[in-house]
């Protein structure tokens, strides 16, 4: 299944780097391969979850608004996929993780919207990014994501995945290397423990990044 899911690290980053339609097309494809087998009552759930979220005003440095829905659909979709025995749950987290960093949207909305356990896993996702790189901080953090019911710490595996491949293009060398060192030290080990058979392609995609020397 994950040779399906997952292209080449060079055509991987052609589709996220490409014009709209090129990128879109790479998204929608996966979105399709999370509806096959879906029941109907399951497949009208996500397509409304997909739809609300679609409608967010998105606000993300470099991103622009449909870009940045194609991260968020990538992440859902591949969730949804590789999380099978909880679809539901993995979409809207996956649509929903970054939430409260790039919209405006408050607690009490998302709990109305989506319910109470959905913005608990939510708000786990959120790292507070005064203490981002910090050690200490991160340990708690991803062993708190280790935790999470219905195996949702693979959320956060395939956001990272997803931003490795454009790390080349929007990221400095010193950015780029406090992300990777963030990805080898805790998102690997994250990945070990609830999506070991992503290792393969999270390590590889690892070794890609072009990593330069700073000064």
């Amino acid at each position: 299944m994950i040779n399906n899911l997952f292209l080449k690290f060079e055509q991987e980053q052609y589709y996220r780097n490409s014009n709209y339609e090129i990128k879109a097309s790479r998204a929608e494809n996966l979105w399709q391969l999370l509806k096959q087998g879906l029941g109907k009552k399951v497949l009208l759930e996500l397509d409304s979850v997909r739809n609300d979220v679609e409608r967010i005003q998105f606000s993300h440095l470099g991103l622009n608004k449909s870009d940045y829905f194609l991260h968020v659909l990538r992440v859902a979709s591949l969730a949804g996929i590789l999380n099978y025995n909880f679809p539901v749950s993995s979409v809207k987290v996956g649509f929903l993780h970054n939430i409260y960093e790039v919209t405006s949207l408050e607690t009490l909305k998302t709990v109305n919207q989506y319910g109470s356990q959905i913005e608990k896993f939510i708000a786990s996702l959120k790292i507070e990014r005064d203490f981002q790189n910090d050690q200490k901080y991160l340990s708690k953090y991803y062993k708190n994501l280790r935790n999470l019911p219905e195996n949702l710490g693979i959320i956060k595996i395939l956001d990272k995945l997803d931003n490795l491949y454009t790390l080349n293009f929007t990221a400095s060398p010193l950015v780029k290397v406090r992300y990777l060192d963030e990805v080898r030290n805790y998102v690997v080990p994250l990945c070990n423990y609830v999506a070991p058979q992503l290792l393969e392609v999270l390590n590889d995609t690892i070794d890609k990044v072009q990593v330069e020397k700073i000064g």
